[in-house]
């Protein structure tokens, strides 16, 4: 189980001591799941108030994107990324845990980065537009707390898919800049040859993802990459490490093993795809939307390179995790399917946002959050939390 700290207030004590908001159907569905989650031993945060009006995420989708500490140590997972999109563009925003109030001894907290977005067609739900996971660096811990390194946790991978000119496709890694205190771009990449000089020819991103290690500690990510190879049916995949100064190391980008030249038979027309690899399993998953059947159709194979369908499963795969499970976010559930697509439980959404998996001290961890809208006198207030539930027991979840 994950190692226990004190628990911040539950949802139901919260609404108490600020006011009841509006009802909102997802966020009772919500908070019936989120209150299963912490049955079942998740750890909690809670996030806000922040300083952000209601018109600001008026007709959008927006969720939170928490750092990836160091542990549950007071400030960890306390800070990160607001994400904030519709059909023209997204922005983002970052919040700051500015510690404890000297008075009252409550957490304050600061928003970055009004200004930072990207124009951006983002209208077709069956396609990846758009991708974003904070990162963890890959930096030696000290000797102890309370230094724990947190330069590489202030990284997002944010990776943009154009529907209209896919060579167009770009990968930035994006930080809070803590002496401009505003979000920084120290690194963009067009997915466009990006890995010509380790791939079998000029090449092509179709999709991309991020796997945690088990290396506790310190937990890094590895990014993977599928790409496509110019004017032929072959793929390369491609895994690059987490990186301190640019969030990825390009530099130490390398094939994976037997992965180069694969004969994948996909749609000839694939331009992006949800594209998935497993480190420990070996396995690589894609999921793509077919305008002609009208459902997705996904795909799985090995180092063989041998391609197989998934007819056991329809839905999106919109996230592998460490057990091998696929998840799949459809009509307000979460669908969870072993390795080879079978379904095997499910449970109510609500308002929770899958944030991303890692490994905390022995074992992983899958992260959800949920905002919260509180009344308090004449003025409402935003607060997001953060639930932090062992990934072996997500299936519980009903």
């Amino acid at each position: 189980m994950i190692k226990r700290t004190a628990l911040v207030l539950i949802l139901p004590l919260f609404f108490l001591a600020c006011g009841f908001p509006p009802y909102n159907e997802d966020l009772s569905l919500a908070v019936l799941t989120a209150e299963k989650m912490v049955d079942l031993g998740a750890e909690t945060r809670q996030i806000g108030p922040l300083p952000i009006s209601r018109y600001e995420f008026e007709g959008t989708d927006f969720y939170f994107v928490p750092n990836k500490g160091n542990g549950f140590g007071p400030e960890d997972f306390m800070s990160g990324f607001i994400v904030r999109a519709d059909e023209r563009d997204i922005r983002l925003y970052y919040v700051r845990y500015e510690g404890k109030d000297a008075v009252d001894n409550e957490d304050l907290f600061a928003v970055y980065g009004w200004w930072w977005g990207m124009d951006m067609i983002n209208e077709d739900p069956r396609k990846l537009n758009y991708r974003v996971e904070t990162l963890k660096g890959s930096n030696p811990y000290p000797a102890g707390p309370p230094s724990y390194p947190i330069i590489a946790d202030y990284y997002l991978s944010f990776a943009r898919y154009n529907a209209n000119n896919y060579q167009d496709n770009r990968l930035l890694s994006l930080r809070f800049d803590e002496g401009a205190k505003d979000i920084d771009v120290p690194d963009e990449r067009r997915l466009r040859d990006e890995f010509t000089t380790v791939t079998s020819g000029p090449s092509t991103i179709v999709g991309s993802s991020i796997y945690p290690n088990n290396d506790w500690p310190p937990a890094t990510d590895v990014h993977y990459f599928l790409c496509k190879i110019d004017g032929s049916a072959t793929y390369d995949e491609i895994e690059a490490p987490t990186d301190l100064v640019s969030g990825i190391n390009y530099g130490a980008a390398a094939p994976i093993p037997a992965r180069i030249n694969m004969p994948l038979t996909l749609p000839s027309d694939l331009e992006n795809a949800f594209y998935y690899h497993h480190r420990g399993s070996g396995l690589s998953y894609v999921s793509t939307y077919s305008a002609v059947e009208r459902k997705y159709k996904n795909y799985y194979w090995h180092d063989s390179g041998l391609i197989k369908p998934m007819v056991k499963m329809e839905r999106r795969i919109d996230a592998l995790l460490s057990n091998g499970d696929l998840l799949s976010f459809e009509n307000n559930r979460c669908y969870i399917h072993n390795s080879e697509g079978e379904q095997v439980s499910s449970f109510v959404l609500g308002g929770l946002h899958f944030a991303f998996e890692m490994f905390l001290f022995s074992e992983y961890a899958v992260f959800f959050t949920v905002p919260l809208w509180s009344q308090e006198w004449d003025r409402e207030e935003l607060y997001f939390r953060v639930y932090a539930l062992p990934t072996n027991k997500l299936r519980e979840l009903r």
